[in-house]
């Protein structure tokens, strides 16, 4: 990724630099779990893709700053920057990516306790892939309003959506999915003293 971000620098690939810094704070991120590395990545591609006006790519920086906020508990923040990555993916015209941020900014409202809100932003993302029939975001957002429903003690609903996911999950035979939503089923039926 490095090589990439110098090959761009050499060419003044202002979109290719960006791209590399989106790489290179998720490597950061996810392999050497050094978060203010990943944020100076991130932040400088937010400012080359800025520059570019490239919304898909900006959406997706934002969306992996916020990201980062989010997990150091920096909520305010990240909620902002989920929001400016909405508005990057709305533009861009992107359901896919509006999605993943709906998903995170979801995702933030639940660790809030809002989970009015995280609904609200979890039935947008399904709204946003049901047409296009993206299985694993759809079971993504189904999964996520289950464990909202479970929250707010509606074990119906929530065992509503962990059925519907599954049907998807084993219609498509992607076994990570599948245990995904076996996970969240166990833990609803667990939830209510269902041990089986």
């Amino acid at each position: 990724m490095q090589r990439a971000l110098n090959e761009a620098r050499q060419l003044n690939n202002v979109r290719g630099m960006a791209r590399a810094h989106r790489g290179l704070g998720t490597l950061a991120w996810r392999l050497d779990h050094d978060f203010a590395q990943a944020e100076m990545h991130w932040q400088t591609g937010i400012e080359l893709a800025k520059t570019e006006n490239n919304h898909c790519l900006l959406s997706m920086l934002y969306y992996n700053l916020a990201s980062l906020y989010s997990r150091r508990g920096n909520l305010v923040e990240a909620e902002t920057l989920f929001d400016a990555g909405l508005e990057e993916a709305r533009q861009h015209f992107s359901p896919v990516q509006l999605s993943i941020v709906l998903r995170g900014k979801g995702v933030l409202f639940a660790k809030r306790g809002d989970y009015l809100r995280a609904e609200a932003c979890f039935q947008e993302a399904l709204a946003a892939m049901r047409p296009i029939g993206h299985q694993a975001e759809i079971v993504s957002s189904l999964t996520n309003l289950s464990i909202v429903a479970t929250h707010r003690g509606n074990y119906v609903q929530a065992a509503d959506y962990c059925r519907e996911a599954l049907h998807i999950a084993e219609k498509s035979n992607n076994r990570w999915m599948k245990a995904v939503v076996l996970e969240n089923l166990g833990r609803l039926n667990q939830k209510q003293g269902d041990w089986k």
